[in-house]
């Protein structure tokens, strides 16, 4: 779960914001493109631990122009990113499974 993710970003000392990935995770469950800065160590654990694809398009604060641009300049694009995102959601952040994960944490206490 997204927020099991975060509580180990921040185990390993890294700066994240419960408030900043549900923003993402709620534009994503809309079907928007995001954009966001990502690490691609991250990237990499969190596509081989989950089995499925970020759609989150990644950016610098060097990029972050050009990449709006670019994709302002192609709509199917965005619909597909958009379409990748809200099935990402769906996939990774399902409610049942989420519930089930929790049930499972706590009969191992």
């Amino acid at each position: 779960m997204l927020i099991d993710f975060l509580f180990e970003l921040r185990s390993r000392k890294l700066p994240v914001s419960t408030h900043e990935w549900m923003a993402l995770m709620e534009a994503m469950a809309l079907g928007k493109p995001v954009l966001s800065y990502l690490r691609d160590e991250a990237v990499q654990e969190t596509e081989r631990a989950l089995g499925v694809e970020v759609p989150i398009v990644g950016i610098t604060k060097e990029t972050i122009r050009d990449r709006i641009a670019e994709l302002a300049g192609l709509p199917d694009e965005r619909r597909r990113i958009g379409a990748s995102s809200r099935a990402y959601v769906e996939q990774v952040h399902d409610a049942e499974k989420g519930a089930d994960r929790l049930i499972e944490i706590y009969r191992s206490l």
